[in-house]
């Protein structure tokens, strides 16, 4: 075992115009070279823009757009049967999903014991 200490976590200050966190690492994200205050600037000139053109806060359309731009379901690579493809992780879709798709579709073990064979899902794109 390594005698190193593990390494701290800072926590991500918040933003000192919107208090938000979300917005400071979108800034830390969008800055180039180590310029923060390029990087402010250009953020928050953007928030005016939109708060100019949309007559909203700037930041609940910035944070309304992050969300829509976010997955809804986490897409992961999985092995199933020599075949590296897409898995689709959504809560509460695990064997029993799977069983129950299977069972849906009429899919029995082939060595006739009753269990339902255990099938990928088919991928739908959203």
């Amino acid at each position: 075992m390594s005698r190193r200490p593990r390494n701290v976590r800072r926590a991500v200050p918040a933003d000192p115009r919107y208090d938000s966190q979300t917005v400071s690492k979108f800034i830390c994200n969008l800055m180039r070279r180590g310029k923060k205050s390029v990087a402010e600037g250009i953020f928050y000139s953007a928030m005016d823009l939109i708060e100019q053109r949309t007559g909203q806060p700037g930041v609940n359309v910035f944070k309304q757009a992050l969300s829509n731009a976010k997955p809804v379901v986490e897409v992961k690579s999985r092995r199933v049967g020599g075949h590296v493809g897409p898995a689709r992780q959504r809560a509460g879709l695990g064997l029993e999903g799977r069983r129950q798709h299977d069972q849906e579709e009429g899919r029995h073990a082939p060595d006739g014991r009753g269990e339902q064979g255990v099938r990928p899902l088919p991928v739908v794109n959203p």
